[in-house]
Formats: structure tokens, sequence, C-alpha cells
């Protein structure tokens, strides 16, 4: 099945731009892994000094600079993440990134990144793709490449029969393309 092309959609005005679904899975999946990364060091920033109280200093110190350093981390990607779903969805780059420059401002960055992210899952779940809490899982992606079964991921490519022969899911052949029933 390596010779599969991703499924494009029409976004924008009249839909004239067309943008890949699995990018903006796995566009989202990124963002959204590197969010819960960034929640999970700043709680444990809070966390640590009480927890660690009969460190030495020193030791204290080093594990806090630590948490700090690989929050300011997170913090980057989720910006570059963010972004990048952004661009998936089909924004334009220069204004991605003059957005992200706005997300140095706590509150507007939270939003942003609520925004984009509820944008994408909106756009995977009308295309009948489940969007869990780190977003599409990975039995769901097939669900986002031309040529293979909605259900199940067999490529159906070049099948004549109007059933799938793994999971016998029905298919609607529509000029060449197959279609199936709406969930």
């Amino acid at each position: 099945m390596s010779e599969h092309q991703d499924i494009l959609v029409g976004v924008g005005r009249n839909g004239r731009k067309q943008i890949s679904l699995k990018r903006v899975a796995l566009g989202q999946r990124a963002l959204q892994r590197a969010a819960a990364g960034y929640v999970f060091t700043m709680v444990a920033l809070v966390a640590v000094p009480r927890v660690a109280i009969g460190l030495p200093q020193a030791a204290m110190l080093g594990l806090v600079y630590g948490l700090i350093g690989l929050l300011f981390i997170m913090a980057i990607a989720v910006v570059l993440m963010t972004v990048r779903l952004m661009i998936a969805l089909g924004r334009n780059a220069v204004l991605a990134s003059f957005l992200a420059i706005g997300m140095l401002i706590p509150l507007v960055g939270v939003l942003l990144v609520a925004s984009v992210d509820g944008r994408a899952s909106r756009l995977l779940r009308q295309r009948g793709v489940k969007v869990g809490l780190l977003g599409v899982p990975v039995d769901e992606l097939h669900k986002l490449i031309r040529g293979a079964c909605p259900k199940c991921g067999y490529d159906i490519r070049g099948l004549t029969a109007a059933v799938c022969p793994e999971c016998g899911a029905a298919q609607f052949y529509q000029a060449g393309q197959v279609h199936t029933p709406a969930a």
C-alpha cells in the first residue's frame, strides 16, 4: 500500500485550497502530545520542591533548573506544532508565524491552541474519523488514505466487487473513486 495517496479536501473560500487530512491528523497528534508534555512539566515543576524536601540545596536547584529548561523546550514545541497544524489546515505560513508570536501572551496562546485543535477535530470528525484525547488513534489513520477501505484499511484499489473482501464493508463506486455511506 505504499502507492496510496492522502485524501485531500477543499478548504477556504470556495474550497479551492486542497489540504491533506492525514497531515492534519498527524499535526494534531503532535500538538496534543506537546501540550500534554508542557502541562506535565509544569505540574512537575510545582510538585518537585514539595516532594523532594530532603535533597541538598544544589541538587534541588539543579532539578528545578532542569525542569525550567524542559518547560521552555516544551513551550517552543507547542508553538511550533501549532504553526505546523495551522499550515496543515490551510492557513498562510506567514499569518501562522505572526499568530505564533502572539502565543507569547499566555491567554492568547491557550485560546489559539484550543481554536486550532478544535478546527482540526471538527474537520476530521466530519470525514468520519474518531478523534480521541491525544488525537487520531493509529488504527484510524487508514481512513485518511485514498485506496484503502475506510473501515479496516484493506487495499481496495482495483476491486470490482461492491464489498470489501477483508471486513465486508459496503463500498460505492462513483467515477473511479470509492465512497462509503455515512456512518
